[in-house]
């Protein structure tokens, strides 16, 4: 409904009709903890366009605040993949050295 200045302040709404964004609520959980199932479900909240009387209005959820480091972690994974296919190659030949017949 909105934000204040003032964190002990009460605020008179009547209720009635919401307009805004639905989103999820913000969580800390980490992701480990989201994909085991031991963190709670997020709940839908409601970002409203407009305030409550006496309230500042809400930031909307800005995807742009999310950090851009896709790309990042995309390098860094196939750099992993990379190193083990060379470390799997250099283990295969020395394989085939030392199962080679000598001459």
């Amino acid at each position: 409904m909105g934000v204040s200045i003032a964190p002990n302040s009460k605020v008179s709404w009547p209720g009635g009709q919401v307009r805004g964004l639905a989103t999820h609520e913000p969580d800390g959980s980490p992701w480990i903890a989201r994909l085991s199932g031991k963190a709670p479900p997020l709940r839908l909240m409601i970002v409203a366009e407009t305030p409550a009387p006496g309230l500042l209005p809400s930031a909307p959820p800005d995807p742009a605040s999310v950090p851009n480091n896709h790309k990042a972690y995309m390098v860094q994974w196939f750099l992993f993949a990379a190193i083990a296919a060379m470390i799997y190659a250099l283990a295969v030949r020395k394989r085939l050295r030392e199962t080679r017949p000598s001459a």
